[in-house]
């Protein structure tokens, strides 16, 4: 498992499993989040699994699964308001960690400019450079 710091208590993995969150526990983490949907995993990674584990070890679960038909800012909304409700390290995961970032990117979009946004993900190893479109002020 490899954790990667994209901002203050936010980090994002790629794909965990059970024997990695006595690690993962240990690292400080209190709240993981799986942005990875059940139907691209096998049996014994879905949320269903991984909640009782993840819980077992001490921390919160939480199951918000991003798809290209729910990528809104409405989900990364959800993401970072779990983020903001604990200052201990958050740590968010998927397949490589790249729906992570990208949660990190929309949520920052009325705060940051889109060039600091893709520089913060690219320096954590995240090139969302192709999905840059997306990444645009909304009005509130």
């Amino acid at each position: 498992m490899r954790a990667t710091n994209i901002q203050d208590n936010y980090f994002v993995s790629p794909q965990i499993q059970e024997t990695d969150l006595e690690t993962i526990a240990q690292a400080g983490f209190k709240i993981i989040i799986c942005n990875r949907p059940d139907e691209e995993v096998h049996e014994g990674l879905r949320s269903k699994i991984m909640k009782p584990a993840v819980e077992k070890a001490g921390m919160a679960f939480y199951f918000l699964p991003l798809t290209f038909e729910n990528l809104t800012t409405g989900i990364s909304k959800k993401q970072f308001d779990i983020v903001a409700s604990t200052s201990a390290p958050v740590l968010a995961y998927c397949t490589t960690g790249s729906r992570c970032a990208l949660l990190w990117a929309l949520s920052k979009v009325n705060e940051l400019e889109k060039e600091k946004i893709l520089t913060v993900t690219a320096n954590a190893g995240y090139n969302l450079t192709r999905l840059s479109d997306i990444l645009t002020k909304t009005t509130k």
